[in-house]
């Protein structure tokens, strides 16, 4: 008898799991109850494969997307070194002045 009761529970069991394994929880349901956050569900997918060593995209520039791209860096680099400057004044450490007497 305690065969039987022990074949039926793991039948029971093996029921039990099957079902659950062919009732999984989608994506955004995982994400939904914060099981699943987003950097760990990475979604890929398939790119077109061609010879990428041969494409050379600064080459397509013409003479005034250049003169617009040196323009913008030259702003970006000044706006940088203005703010560098700024925080110099606040953030660089001066440590007290000791007066030392001699006697």
């Amino acid at each position: 008898k305690n065969e039987e009761e022990e074949q039926e529970a793991k039948m029971e069991l093996k029921r039990r799991l099957s079902r659950k394994l062919s009732l999984r929880p989608t994506v955004a349901e995982l994400q939904a109850r914060r099981i699943l956050r987003f950097n760990e569900y990475v979604e890929v997918t398939d790119s077109p494969d061609y010879d990428r060593r041969a494409d050379k995209p600064w080459a397509r520039l013409t003479p005034a997307d250049k003169a617009r791209a040196l323009m913008v860096l030259a702003m970006i680099l000044f706006v940088y070194d203005f703010i560098a400057f700024l925080k110099a004044s606040v953030s660089t450490y001066h440590p007290p002045h000791t007066h030392i007497q001699l006697s």
